[in-house]
């Protein structure tokens, strides 16, 4: 589940202006819009070029150091998906489906209406999922190849044992790796593939309930609106809205 705290499309800001390094309990998801500005952590400065995306996982301490003006687009928010950073926070290209993404998002929060909060939380899932494949990750490599097992739809008892764990440890590693237990990260990632297939093919929803791992598209749809909050056919409708 996302809670959006901040959405903004482009704040201006001054040459001069930023602030000391800190750290705060939630995402910052930033695009530079206009101009260029350098990015700070503890360990150094970083310039971002116009276009380029900057995310930021809580409690990283950072801040921006602005030399000419800059305008910002802004998307804060908390999730409980976790995207192991490299350092904590990635500078990438901004621009192609990340940007499109970013614009519908905004422009979904500014028409408002009242499915704003869940078309936008779908766009904002999309994006940091694409943007953990061109980010640096810091995973446990036991546990990546857990995540493969997992993904082919093994049971978490057997990967356990697979891998020369108890349950109970291999539960507390994987925990600890992706911030979820392997149950429920296996729930929440047939999920994200559904999401992913109804949002960008036309298959059917058994196709899809068959893809992701399901017995039937009753047993899919159920488990899709405890955690989606809405059903696969809304879902599906919301995007040709």
């Amino acid at each position: 589940m996302i809670r959006f705290i901040v959405v903004t499309p482009g704040v201006l800001l001054h040459a001069g202006e930023g602030s000391q390094l800190h750290q705060h309990d939630f995402w910052q998801l930033d695009r530079i819009e206009k101009g260029a500005t350098i990015f700070e952590d503890l360990d150094g400065r970083y310039p971002v070029a116009a276009g380029n995306m900057v995310l930021v996982a809580p409690r990283v301490k950072h801040t921006y150091r602005f030399e000419r003006e800059v305008t910002i687009g802004t998307v804060k928010f908390q999730s409980a998906l976790k995207v192991p950073l490299e350092r904590g926070w990635w500078i990438g290209d901004g621009r192609g489906e990340l940007s499109e993404m970013l614009e519908r998002l905004l422009a979904q929060w500014q028409g408002g209406g009242r499915h704003r909060d869940a078309l936008c939380t779908r766009y904002l899932e999309i994006m940091l999922l694409r943007t953990a494949e061109h980010a640096g990750l810091r995973l446990d490599p036991l546990m990546e190849e857990a995540a493969a097992l997992l993904s082919k739809h093994v049971a978490p008892a057997e990967v356990a044992a697979r891998l020369g764990l108890s349950e109970g440890h291999f539960a507390d590693r994987y925990k600890a790796a992706f911030g979820v237990t392997p149950v429920d990260w296996l729930r929440r990632q047939r999920i994200e593939e559904a999401k992913r297939l109804l949002h960008f093919s036309t298959d059917s929803l058994e196709e899809i309930s068959r893809k992701t791992g399901y017995a039937d598209v009753y047993a899919f749809s159920k488990a899709f609106k405890r955690l989606a909050l809405t059903s696969p056919a809304r879902f599906r409708k919301m995007r040709e809205s």
